[in-house]
């Protein structure tokens, strides 16, 4: 399993360690090791605004209280440019298509499990 955390441009700090404190979807664990996305909000409220999946890492902390869950992550790659939502929409999968629904009309930061073929394809952005 891998998560996707969608976060807001304020949310980053220089460095190859990030730290968020977000909301989390039902069901979802946290435990170290597992691979993490990030998929920073390309129209957020917030400035600045984002350039959608730039990073990957795993979780090297987290805890969870309620629905909240506070996960460190140890970036160990990042996108020289961004991969945005509309290049999401457009790419032919069906788990593509799922991905782009999912997390396409919420504006709100929030971490997100991944299905094996969600995993596979932000897997293949990274690949190109």
């Amino acid at each position: 399993m891998a998560i996707l955390i969608k976060c807001n441009g304020n949310h980053l700090i220089p460095g190859n360690q990030q730290t968020f404190r977000l909301p989390i979807q039902d069901g979802i664990a946290t435990t170290q090791g597992l691979e993490a996305f990030v998929w920073v909000n390309e129209r957020s409220r917030a400035r600045p605004w984002g350039n959608g999946l730039t990073m990957r890492g795993t979780v090297a902390s987290s805890s969870t209280v309620g629905r909240t869950a506070t996960v460190t992550i140890r970036i160990n790659q990042r996108l020289a440019v961004g991969f945005g939502m509309n290049a999401l929409g457009d790419l032919p999968s069906e788990a593509a298509r799922d991905l782009y629904r999912n997390i396409q009309p919420r504006r709100h930061c929030k971490i997100w499990g991944l299905s094996p073929g969600e995993r596979d394809v932000l897997d293949e952005v990274f690949r190109i």
